[in-house]
C-alpha cells in the first residue's frame, strides 16, 4: 500500500503525503525512536499516539462516498497550520520529529511546551 499511495501522487503532493502501516508500528518503533509502543487495537488508538495533534487526522471513505474523519484533538491545529506536540504522550526531540515538516510546509508555526516558533 505504501509504494502504491507513492505512485498515485504527483510532485509536491508525493513528498507531502506519507502513507503507513500503523498495524506494524510496534515492531520498529522502540528501535527507531527509543521509546515503547505497544501494539494498537484499533486504527482509531493509533492517531491518539501520532506525535503532533496535527497529523492526529484519519478520513475514511464510508458507503455512498461520505467522507467519515477521525481526529481525537480536532483539526483546529490543521487548519492554522500550528504544529504541536500531542498532549497525551511524550516525545522525545519533537524538534527533531518535526524538523521534516518544517522543511516540507515552512508557513507552518511550531509550538511546544515552552514557546512558539515560525519555522
Amino acid at each position: 500500500m505504501i509504494r502504491r499511495a507513492k505512485t498515485a501522487f504527483d510532485e509536491p503532493l508525493r513528498s507531502m503525503v506519507e502513507v503507513r502501516n500503523q498495524a506494524r508500528v510496534h515492531l520498529w518503533f522502540e528501535e527507531k525512536f527509543g521509546e515503547p509502543y505497544l501494539p494498537l487495537s484499533c486504527t482509531a488508538e493509533a492517531l491518539e499516539r501520532f506525535t503532533s495533534t496535527t497529523f492526529a487526522v484519519g478520513v475514511r471513505l464510508e458507503p455512498e462516498d461520505r467522507l467519515h474523519i477521525e481526529a481525537p484533538f480536532g483539526l483546529a491545529d490543521l487548519f492554522a497550520l500550528r504544529l504541536r506536540p500531542n498532549p497525551r504522550r511524550k516525545t522525545l526531540h519533537f524538534d527533531r520529529t518535526s524538523a521534516d515538516v518544517r522543511r516540507r510546509w515552512p508557513e507552518v508555526v511550531m509550538i511546544t511546551n515552552d514557546a512558539t516558533f515560525l519555522a
